[in-house]
């Protein structure tokens, strides 16, 4: 399955991450009858920065809904993902403008979309 195609004039927030599950909490669900599925993912990778190679290494955050959840639950730990979505805050902000804001203090990967493998 390819990736979401960037749609062109809109503020984009769009994340590919290949990792491995780390480790997952059980599927729940929330009040408005949703299903949704808390894990963490290990990624790996080189990249270029400042024309010098950087080796990276972390654990994401992630959380998926709906289908998405119920199928990513039937994963092992440490199954490979190519996964789509956005980056949020953990928590919803509430303000009125961006001079209100205050700095995300921890933000979390919502996964739209994900595929078996790397």
């Amino acid at each position: 399955m390819p990736g979401p195609i960037l749609k062109p004039n809109v503020r984009a927030n769009q994340l590919v991450l290949v990792g491995r599950i780390h480790d997952r909490k059980d599927l729940r669900v929330l009040p408005n009858s949703m299903p949704i599925l808390e894990c963490t993912l290990w990624h790996e990778s080189q990249v270029t920065e400042a024309n010098a190679d950087r080796s990276l290494a972390f654990l994401m955050p992630a959380r998926c809904l709906g289908s998405v959840a119920e199928r990513m639950a039937r994963l092992q730990i440490g199954a490979s993902i190519r996964a789509w979505g956005f980056i949020a805050p953990r928590r919803q902000a509430r303000h009125e403008s961006a001079d209100q804001a205050r700095p995300a203090t921890s933000l979390i990967f919502t996964i739209n979309e994900f595929t078996l493998g790397e």
